[in-house]
């Protein structure tokens, strides 16, 4: 299986520990969803260039790396959520295009967002939030813009919003806020916004 025209699916199937039959494929036009499979602890998308809609990784507590994804550089969207073991987003290496919203949302032990350091786009939104171990940005140095929201709410352990140094403008709104180790807002520099501006521990 190389290519599929609609959306792929693999939802709910608690003993499932092998997606490897989806090692071949290289293309998804609509969306890809891996979410509920507490047993999966590798994703097996070796060969996936790109998805047309959004890509969710959620409620993947074995998973504990993305290196599944080497090939991967371009999607539509990308959510990573309740990835349990997920210490930074080592396997988007080759990812530079988000043309949606870019998600990481309630993962407990990442600390980085190395990994990522070929992204130089994202459409929509970007949101970091409920992240607890996440003390630095590192990983979004090729960042340029955002086309609407930058949000980074609620990482308890972030020190500063470090690394986007080329980062040049956000649509919309920037939102840095509920981030209780946060001491300064060095890494974002001087930016161009669209709309509203707030940061508050």
């Amino acid at each position: 299986l190389r290519t599929v025209g609609g959306a792929v699916t693999l939802d709910d199937a608690p003993l499932l520990t092998d997606a490897g039959a989806l090692a071949g494929l290289t293309t998804v036009t609509g969306s890809l969803t891996l979410s509920d499979l507490p047993a999966l602890p590798a994703l097996g998308l070796e060969g996936l260039t790109s998805v047309g809609g959004d890509v969710a990784f959620e409620d993947l507590p074995a998973l504990a790396d993305l290196r599944g994804l080497g090939a991967l550089r371009s999607v539509g969207g990308l959510l990573l959520s309740n990835l349990d073991l997920l210490a930074d987003l080592t396997g988007l290496g080759a990812l530079t295009t988000v043309e949606g919203s870019f998600i990481v949302e309630g993962n407990d032990v990442l600390g980085t967002l190395a990994g990522a350091d070929a992204l130089t786009s994202v459409g929509e939104d970007l949101s970091l939030r409920s992240n607890p171990s996440m003390y630095t940005m590192s990983g979004l140095g090729a960042l340029t813009s955002v086309g609407r929201d930058l949000t980074v709410r609620n990482n308890q352990s972030l020190v500063r919003p470090d690394d986007l140094g080329s980062l040049a403008s956000v649509g919309r709104d920037l939102w840095v806020e509920s981030n209780r180790a946060l001491v300064d807002l060095v890494g974002l520099g001087s930016r161009t916004v669209g709309n509203t501006v707030c940061a508050a521990k």
